[in-house]
């Protein structure tokens, strides 16, 4: 967008500028949504408390996201990843209530771990399209002592691609 130097609006909510530039008669800026990595519903716990994914940066075109799985019984994990969240949580049968699914699983890479955190790497291309993409995760956790499953599920996240 172009606008007169004194005319340049703030970003919307949710949004941020990634590449201003101008000169003396005019501004031109370009937005995108502000990259974001947060739970947004609880798992369930077993014979350790609920396995949280906890990011170590947030998610950004041209870059890796790292997300480590923390307290994981048996070091052993499954991450489900998928682009959009079902209307309702969904029970895992043979899983303790509360142990529900909360996104659409599209994709699933297993995570092998050691002193009870395992680390999920996903690599963004260096492509503008992914700019606001919404994306989820959720990791089933291997727990043998921890129900008659033998599994819980972590917390879920969604992440939005940003610029970086």
């Amino acid at each position: 967008f172009q606008w007169n130097a004194d005319q340049l609006p703030p970003p919307d909510p949710g949004t941020s500028y990634v590449q201003v530039s101008g000169n003396w008669q005019s501004v031109n800026a370009r937005f995108s949504q502000t990259c974001t990595y947060v739970g947004f519903a609880p798992g369930c716990s077993g014979s350790l408390p609920t396995s949280r994914l906890i990011p170590r940066e947030t998610p950004r075109i041209g870059q890796e996201l790292e997300v480590i799985v923390r307290d994981l019984p048996a070091n052993l994990a499954i991450m489900g990843m998928g682009f959009d969240r079902p209307p309702l949580p969904i029970p895992i049968p043979g899983a303790p209530a509360g142990c529900d699914l909360h996104i659409q699983v599209d994709a699933v890479r297993p995570l092998i771990g050691q002193s009870g955190e395992a680390r999920f790497i996903l690599p963004i291309p260096d492509n503008m399209g992914l700019l606001g993409l919404h994306f989820y995760n959720q990791a089933l956790v291997l727990d043998p002592n921890g129900n008659t499953l033998g599994a819980v599920i972590s917390d879920a996240a969604e992440g939005i691609v940003g610029f970086p």
